[in-house]
């Protein structure tokens, strides 16, 4: 037999017509089967989906239900529940009816602050703290937050008075540094935005608290002041 009469793994040498028509018979015997089975899983899966989409339905509206009977007889009877957090404390933004709860305003602003009053807001990022770097090169004796700082030059866009009148209750602080400090003094450059932040915390402890856990941070806001964490920006911090 010549090189060019021999059969390689992947092909077929098929002597005939009737076994051309067999091995495709069976691919489409095959392929079919495949697509029925998917199609059952599929559908399985369809209906187990719609059957607990039911199910939550029913369970939201029997929710729904039990709450409006319990609120109903309460009423009648004089006695609606006082509006209370888990830890008890007492919330100025319950919105249950009757004259022991009191309602949000309808002012768009007035209702937010309502609610920010009970559930303070956490910022998840600002950049203060580079701005800090970048002007003053983190010289805190020539940065004061105390005062509304929107017509100074630099124009800042945080101070303690805009922080309190926002309701802020948690700020995550940037700690970044261009990502230019790569494999140069990238970790040393990010440990001193952390110590920054740690310094103007120190320099406001009336407003300020460090926090780097849930717990601190409430403790924080029970103490009237705003709990202050550390962001790091940027994996290339990890040098």
């Amino acid at each position: 037999m010549s090189d060019s009469d021999e059969t390689t793994p992947f092909e077929f040498n098929l002597d005939s017509d009737a076994e051309t028509e067999t091995i495709a018979r069976k691919r489409r015997s095959y392929c079919k089967g495949r697509h029925s089975a998917w199609a059952l899983l599929c559908g399985a899966v369809m209906i187990v989906a719609l059957l607990a989409l039911v199910g939550l339905a029913v369970r939201i509206s029997n929710t729904q239900e039990s709450a409006g009977n319990l609120h109903d007889a309460q009423e009648g009877s004089g006695e609606l529940p006082s509006c209370t957090r888990g830890d008890g404390k007492e919330l100025t933004s319950c919105t249950q009816g009757g004259s022991s709860a009191e309602q949000l305003p309808s002012d768009p602003l007035e209702r937010a602050l309502a609610l920010m009053r009970d559930f303070p807001l956490v910022d998840g990022h600002n950049d203060l703290p580079i701005a800090i770097r970048g002007y003053y090169m983190n010289q805190l004796d020539k940065v004061d937050l105390s005062k509304n700082g929107s017509g100074t030059e630099p124009t800042w866009q945080t101070d303690i008075p805009r922080l309190r009148a926002g309701k802020v209750g948690g700020q995550f602080w940037a700690a970044f540094m261009s990502c230019s400090t790569q494999y140069k003094d990238a970790t040393r450059t990010f440990i001193d935005q952390m110590d920054v932040v740690k310094l103007f915390v120190q320099k406001y402890p009336d407003t300020f608290q460090f926090a780097t856990t849930a717990a601190d941070l409430e403790h924080a806001v029970a103490k009237g002041k705003i709990a202050s964490l550390i962001g790091v920006e940027g994996g290339h911090a990890i040098d």
